[in-house]
This record gives structure tokens, sequence and C-alpha cells, in this order.
């Protein structure tokens, strides 16, 4: 009888061990999910973040470069533009702003256009008295000053110029 209660004991010890080695291998896979969180988010997803940011702005430097279309000088850039726009070609008439501004701006001289708007742009840009200021080495402000008819206000915009990293005058805005 003492050898069936010795085969009996192993037997329970080796049912604690599956027990125990079951317990184990679930805490083991427990901390190695934990480690394995840990280290994708303060290892793994800022690396591959950190790429994606990095190939966004070699992305986007990379239009900058192959952005040819503007001019040498400010006016001949608003110049460029102008002739552009008197032909009706609001595509490139677009491209002669900085890239991000380029698909706003198309669709705003054609919706111009489609309301009979398109000329008032032109003949305010070319009749105006023109005024170049250096704000910095690479941004000028075209000042434009017009009458509105009655002879007694005089209004001001702006056309904000900046160069590229082609060094072409692109237009940033109005």
């Amino acid at each position: 009888m003492e050898t069936k209660k010795v085969e009996g004991g192993k037997k329970a010890n080796f049912l604690k061990n599956k027990t125990v080695i079951a317990a184990l291998v679930v805490i083991g896979v427990l901390i190695g999910w934990e480690i394995g969180i840990r280290a994708y988010f303060y290892y793994i997803r800022p690396y591959f973040s950190g790429m994606a940011y990095r190939n966004y702005v070699d992305a986007y430097i990379q239009l900058q470069l192959n952005d040819k279309i503007g001019g040498d000088t400010p006016e001949e850039t608003v110049d460029l533009f102008i002739e552009a726009l008197k032909k009706g070609d609001y595509d490139l008439a677009s491209k002669y702003f900085v890239i991000d501004d380029q698909e706003k701006w198309k669709k705003t001289f054609t919706e111009m256009k489609d309301a009979g708007r398109g000329q008032g742009l032109i003949d305010e840009l070319e009749n105006a008295k023109k005024i170049w200021r250096t704000e910095k080495e690479s941004e000028y402000k075209f000042v434009i000053k017009y009458n509105t008819g009655t002879g007694e206000e005089e209004i001001t915009n702006f056309i904000v110029l900046k160069k590229n990293l082609n060094d072409k005058w692109k237009i940033g805005g109005f």
C-alpha cells in the first residue's frame, strides 16, 4: 500500500506541477505582453512615427525643389500671375501661390470666373498703385492702394510674397 501512496503522491505532485507550470506560463505571457506593449509605445511607435514625419518633410521639400513656377523677383511673380489670370489659365495662376494654397486658389479663381468677377481682380491688380517694402529678406509685401470711387476713402490690401526653397518667389496670400 505504501507503493500506491507513493504513486498517488507522485500523481498529485505532477498535477500540482502542471498547475504551477500553467500559472507560470500565463504569468510569463502577461509579463511578455506588458513588455511588448511598453516597447511598442516607447520605442517602436515613436521610431516609425518619426520616420513617417521625416518622409513627409522630405516629400514636402522635394515638392518645393521641383516647383519651378515663380519669378526671380516679387514683381515678376505678380506680373506672371496677372498674365495667367488674363489668359484664364487658373491652374497656372494658382501655381504662383505657395504649395499649400494652390488648390484653394485654383478653386477660388474658378468660382470668381463663374461669378463674373475675374476681370475685377485683374483690373485691381493692374491699375493699383504698387508700393514695395521688405519685411524680411525672403518676404515682400506688395501694397495695393486704390480709391473706392467716392474720392474720400483709400483701401489698402497686401500681397505677401515669399521665396521658396528653389529661390522662386511665391504668393503667400492676399
